[in-house]
């Protein structure tokens, strides 16, 4: 008969535990003293090691679940995990060198979706397409900046243009003037435009210069033609022939052709005068009595001649200023007919120059667009230039779906002969 299973106390529970220590102890580091439990500390690393797998195998099983591989479904414009660029059409990608192109491209102004490693390893790729230089970032509303541009030159007849995110030169004031030379020819410059003058070894020449206060002493300056074009052109003054009788009529000036008066200002009647005009003494009734003639086209007044300023400007609307300083400059590199711009904004900017539409870079390029590509690019207003100034900026490619659409030969850059691939 067997004994009965008898109950097993704490004690021994705690002493089997105890041997069993002892023993793996022994095993481990042949030492049963047990001075120190190492064994303990390494089960509490396995312990928490193990939780810590669990809770992060957990924690990217939710993420995935919560967001897997971005899909980017229909979306035109697709981004990589890169940043990269694609354009999405019948079932291809095709990798474009900036947003810009990728909307002039889908024909919208697209927001890129962004696509997983693994959607483009499942689908077909064309080649790089695109136009490489075109501005990346462009300013949907122009509204916000004044249409004040300029063109200035200094006295080494360095050209800059000046945008409309600086202020615009100051305008020639009053009776201020330039006394400017272009290659060969002097003009005066007011601040409404410019006037040729005669040769100054002629007679007419002599006698206008001598009446207008010019000098050997007067400063001429030299400008190069772009800042000269900008200038509004206004008939070069004249002598009228033959020459009028100058009428002083009570210290009131008159020039008389016939039966009419046309009044003098005292500087046009001193330059008929000089001129050989014949001179006679009247009242202001006896003037009174002749009807009304045209205007003679001679300066008014004695303009008050400014030396040379820092810069000289041709305004935008075909205005002269001057200024002693410029904003920070942006070099325009290869050979162009401007060295640099100066004001321009941050972001590329949609001008009409009644010419034609262009966006404007930062760096002062200029790159033709039509309707129909500013509204893929989302341009939402187009502002006011002159093409006297735009016009001097160095072009760059058109910014249209057909250009865009070329394929960009690796290591040539901007490509004007790309194809256009299979399925764009």
């Amino acid at each position: 008969m067997s004994s009965p299973m008898l109950p097993t106390t704490r004690v021994q529970v705690s002493g089997h535990k105890f041997l069993r220590r002892r023993v793996e102890h022994g095993l481990i580091f042949g030492d049963i003293r047990m001075i120190h439990d190492p064994l303990r500390s390494r089960s509490r690393a396995l312990i928490f090691g193990v939780v810590a797998l669990v809770l992060t195998m957990l924690g990217a099983g939710l993420f995935a679940w919560m967001k897997p591989e971005a899909r980017p479904g229909e979306a035109p414009i697709l981004a990589d995990a890169s940043g990269a660029l694609y354009v999405h059409v019948d079932g291809r990608v095709f990798p474009v060198t900036n947003l810009a192109s990728a909307r002039l491209i889908v024909g919208e102004a697209a927001d890129p979706a962004r696509a997983g490693a693994e959607f483009f390893a499942g689908i077909e790729h064309g080649p790089l397409v695109g136009i490489p230089l075109a501005p990346g970032s462009i300013a949907e509303d122009f509204s916000a900046l004044p249409a004040a541009w300029s063109v200035c030159s200094d006295a080494e007849q360095e050209v800059v243009v000046v945008g409309p995110a600086a202020p615009a030169p100051p305008r020639l004031s009053g009776d201020a003037a330039l006394l400017v030379d272009a290659a060969g020819t002097q003009w005066l410059v007011t601040a409404d435009g410019r006037r040729e003058l005669p040769t100054a070894d002629s007679a007419d020449g002599r006698i206008l210069r001598r009446n207008l206060g010019i000098g050997a002493d007067t400063a001429l300056l030299a400008v190069p033609e772009q800042v000269l074009s900008g200038w509004t052109h206004r008939p070069a003054w004249a002598l009228p022939s033959p020459l009028p009788t100058v009428l002083d009529a009570d210290g009131t000036w008159w020039a008389r052709v016939d039966d009419s008066v046309t009044e003098l200002t005292p500087t046009q009647a001193a330059i008929l005068l000089d001129a050989g005009a014949p001179r006679e003494t009247t009242t202001r009734a006896a003037a009174a009595g002749f009807r009304d003639g045209p205007p003679v086209n001679l300066p008014a007044t004695v303009p008050q001649l400014s030396s040379q300023p820092g810069y000289v400007c041709a305004l935008g609307d075909g205005g002269a200023g001057v200024s002693e300083t410029l904003p920070p400059k942006t070099v325009v590199p290869g050979i162009t007919e401007v060295s640099a711009v100066a004001g321009m904004p941050g972001q590329a900017i949609a001008v009409d120059t009644g010419h034609e539409r262009h966006i404007i870079a930062p760096t002062g390029v200029r790159y033709p667009i039509s309707e129909e590509g500013l509204v893929a690019l989302g341009v939402a207003s187009v502002g006011k230039a002159p093409w006297s100034v735009v016009g001097l900026l160095p072009p760059g490619a058109e910014l249209s779906a057909d250009r865009a659409r070329r394929a960009v030969p690796l290591g040539e850059g901007d490509a004007p002969d790309g194809v256009v691939p299979d399925g764009l």
